[in-house]
């Protein structure tokens, strides 16, 4: 077989390889994107921490609410929930930024807390 033969194949494989990797992260952003701007925005936060019953908190209302005996802060402002002052080692829950569309949700796993945005009833993304 020619070297020009199998360079070509070669060439034409690595082709359809790009072709079919753009098309899956073009067809991946497309649908981050549909889901993001049809998300509703979220009126009340319910928060989970450990085997203590839920409580809901709406966003339309500032507030700071501690957590987990103190080892998280949630903080409501402008419509939108976040978390502060948590004592975790790596701070995942703080660096979650700011959730108000529901079925957004913050976790911090070592105080157990759970925090999910929920719209005006029925059944939202995440549940």
């Amino acid at each position: 077989m020619p070297k020009n033969a199998k360079t070509n194949r070669a060439s034409a494989a690595y082709l359809r390889d790009a072709l079919l990797i753009l098309s899956l992260l073009l067809i991946g952003a497309a649908a981050f994107l549909l889901i993001r701007l049809t998300a509703k925005d979220g009126r009340y936060v319910t928060v989970e921490v450990g085997d203590e019953p839920p409580i809901t908190v709406s966003l339309d209302t500032p507030a700071e609410i501690s957590l987990a005996g103190g080892g998280n802060t949630l903080v409501i402002e402008n419509g939108k929930a976040h978390v502060r002052d948590c004592t975790c080692p790596d701070k995942l829950c703080e660096k979650q930024g700011k959730i108000s569309k529901s079925g957004e949700s913050i976790t911090c796993l070592p105080n157990h807390v759970h925090i999910r945005v929920n719209g005006d009833g029925g059944v939202d993304v995440g549940q």
